[in-house]
């Protein structure tokens, strides 16, 4: 079995769980696997992996700017080379696409656009991808509309994140899986434990202070 990971950009800090997730999936013996983005980010979490990149990265900073404009003109995303995105995807022949947030579908819908080939494709939504489905203008919405009318399946990390989706998208419910957050059990693990201060447990909570967090 073949999976293509296609992500916007790889890897920012906060995702590692996109990083274990792929190691994870690329040690089994029957998956071959592979990377894709148009954004690389060198540091520590993907100095080990092999990514395929589909900027412009190597052109004059000049050169890229205009075939950046002509991209743009064309209605196309900026910084992607389109002709090697699809190239490496037709040669890979994947069984299945896996993109990391929905904003990653969004750029290879418009990368795969007009081309014959048409791989299933499961979307891992996280969060700020499902409430941003509210913001049409940019074309966003309509694009993920259209995706989940193919042969597409959606994860959600919690039901209520998924209940957001199906409204939003006004699909089937069989459409969007929950597969909760785990953890690295190298980095945490389980002890016995009593609250310091009686019967008062606190827990510690770390995320954007933005209202969807609900931490206000």
């Amino acid at each position: 079995m073949k999976v293509l990971h296609y992500t916007y950009s790889c890897l920012p800090i906060s995702e590692t769980f996109v990083r274990d997730l792929y190691l994870s999936i690329s040690n089994k013996s029957d998956i071959e696997t592979k990377i894709c983005t148009h954004k690389l980010i060198k540091n520590k979490l993907t100095e080990t992996l092999e990514v395929e990149n589909f900027a412009f990265q190597h052109l004059p900073s000049l050169i890229k700017k205009v075939v950046n404009l002509k991209n743009l003109v064309l209605g196309k995303q900026a910084n992607i080379n389109y002709k090697k995105g699809q190239k490496e995807i037709k040669k890979f022949n994947p069984d299945v696409v896996h993109c990391h947030f929905a904003v990653a579908a969004w750029y290879y819908y418009h990368l795969t656009e007009g081309l014959k080939y048409d791989y299933p494709l499961l979307i891992s939504c996280h969060g700020y991808d499902v409430f941003n489905l509210s913001d049409k203008n940019s074309g966003y919405y309509k694009v993920i509309k259209k995706i989940s009318a193919k042969n597409t399946i959606f994860t959600c990390p919690s039901h209520f994140l998924k209940d957001q989706l199906v409204k939003k998208l006004d699909i089937d419910h069989s459409m969007v899986k929950v597969v909760p957050n785990g953890f690295n059990t190298d980095i945490f693990t389980t002890s016995n434990f009593s609250p310091p201060n009686g019967n008062v447990f606190r827990i510690a909570h770390c995320g954007r202070f933005i209202d969807l967090k609900g931490q206000f």
